[in-house]
């Protein structure tokens, strides 16, 4: 059980919600066009979540950024490679988030203020007083 925890909490697009399509930040989860789903390795993990933001059409069966054939019946389907690479681009966007004031890495709790504030919780509330 301590590994399916573990896992959940590198699962930085759970928060950060970037488009496996075209890389943009979802802002609103909850947008008509916007679906999501956990993507699971194994029964412990690791796992990504991939957002979709509806902009380009899905076609069952094919990859979604590339066209190639996917064989996985998955609600966003992405080949294998594909994956990789968004992972890659999650993995980059997530680590290169500081905090505009003192410049530390953003949890991956914070991301929303993150991206509201340009700082750490810490940082907004100190420069608040």
């Amino acid at each position: 059980m301590k590994r399916r925890m573990e896992a959940e909490q590198e699962d930085y697009n759970k928060e950060l919600r970037l488009c496996v399509v075209c890389g943009e930040r979802i802002e609103h989860e909850d947008a008509p066009d916007v679906r999501n789903f956990r993507y699971e390795y194994s029964l412990v993990g690791p796992f990504v979540t991939i957002w979709y933001c509806g902009c380009k059409p899905i076609i069952k069966g094919k990859c979604v950024r590339c066209g190639k054939y996917v064989d996985k019946e998955m609600e966003i389907p992405v080949c294998e490679i594909c994956l990789e690479k968004y992972q890659e681009e999650i993995r980059s966007t997530y680590l290169s988030l500081r905090c505009k004031r003192c410049g530390n890495s953003i949890p991956s709790e914070e991301i929303d203020f993150y991206y509201e504030t340009g700082m750490c919780t810490f940082c907004y509330h100190v420069t608040q007083d």
